[in-house]
């Protein structure tokens, strides 16, 4: 007599070894087994790593930074045009009045001694305007010229770091420092520099620190223009615009 067949090894189905209830699940997974959706693990489970929802990213990648750009060689030396010749000139426009003083001094003895009229006292006044005068020029230009070096470095600073208002800036005081000194040169050096008084020979280092101050900045300036515009200053300003 045979015995009756295990239902479980019907139809081909093998007996689950973990003795699960027909028609139940297991209340612990097999290994391997995925959670089913909303089941929480059970105690002593641990997760599998590397799981997460579709599109989720762990991490982002760090920024890329731009590399500074470097000023050109043209750009450079531009600056430092910039930034020694305004100090310069200011230097040799002060020592070129200074220059004059003993000249002036001169004039005004040899002015105050072909008039008999004047007094010992008349005669030290003006010798002292004379000296004061001059010395208040020189002063006044002094700051004058000081001022519009600050300008050019400040400026200078602007420019080298890719500002092209600065550049554009820069180029019209250029242009005038050219004209400028055209005229000086053409008009017989600095706008102070006359014919000398009767019997009063003008010190020749006056015309000569006149001439040099206006061929000086002349050539320097028509250097810094050539050079702000040449193509790799071009590319380099261009660049700066377009960041």
């Amino acid at each position: 007599m045979t015995s009756p067949q295990d239902p479980w090894q019907q139809g081909g189905y093998q007996q689950n070894p973990y003795g699960n209830p027909a028609g139940g699940f297991s209340p612990h997974p097999d290994p391997g087994q995925q959670p089913y959706p909303g089941q929480q693990p059970y105690a002593g489970q641990q997760g599998y790593p590397g799981q997460g929802y579709p599109g989720q990213s762990f991490g982002y990648a760090p920024p890329v930074q731009d590399e500074p750009l470097r000023a050109p060689g043209t750009v450079q030396a531009a600056f430092w045009i910039a930034v020694v010749v305004p100090l310069i000139a200011t230097v040799l426009t002060v020592v070129t009045y200074l220059a004059l003083q003993g000249y002036m001094q001169d004039a005004v003895n040899q002015g105050v001694a072909s008039d008999g009229a004047v007094s010992p006292e008349e005669e030290q006044f003006v010798r002292g305007l004379a000296n004061g005068l001059l010395l208040f020029m020189a002063v006044g230009t002094g700051i004058f010229y000081l001022a519009l070096s600050g300008l050019w470095i400040l400026f200078g600073f602007k420019m080298r770091s890719g500002a092209n208002w600065a550049r554009v800036v820069l180029t019209v005081f250029a242009a005038l420092w050219i004209v400028n000194a055209l005229f000086s040169l053409v008009g017989g050096g600095a706008a102070f520099v006359g014919d000398s008084v009767e019997q009063v020979p003008l010190p020749a280092t006056v015309p000569v620190l006149s001439y040099g101050t206006a061929a000086f900045g002349l050539l320097a300036m028509t250097a810094f223009v050539v050079l702000v515009f040449l193509a790799p200053s071009n590319r380099y300003f261009q660049a700066a615009r377009s960041r």
